[in-house]
C-alpha cells in the first residue's frame, strides 16, 4: 500500500508554542509577549520564511518507513 501526505500551512497563522506545549517539550520557561513577538518577526522575517513573498508552506512527503506507533516521515 502506498501512503502519502501533504500538508500546507499559511505562514501568517504560526506563532511561538504555548507555555503548556514548551512545558512538554522541556523547554524552559514562558515567553513574554514582547518575546513572542520578536520570535514572529523573525519568523516572517526575509531571512526565515519570507511571509511577504511566501504566504504558504508545504511539506510534500516521499517516503515512509518503520512500524506502527514509530513511523518516519521523508520529504520536501
Amino acid at each position: 500500500t502506498q501512503c502519502s501526505i501533504s500538508v500546507t500551512v499559511d505562514v501568517a497563522t504560526l506563532a511561538p508554542d504555548a507555555d503548556a506545549l514548551r512545558a512538554q517539550a522541556g523547554l524552559p520557561n514562558t515567553l513574554t509577549e514582547s518575546q513572542r513577538q520578536e520570535i514572529l518577526s523573525h519568523i516572517h522575517a526575509s531571512y526565515q520564511l519570507d511571509l511577504a513573498k511566501y504566504k504558504t508552506i508545504t511539506f510534500v512527503s516521499t517516503k515512509f518507513s518503520g512500524t506502527t506507533g514509530d513511523v518516519q516521515v521523508t520529504g520536501n
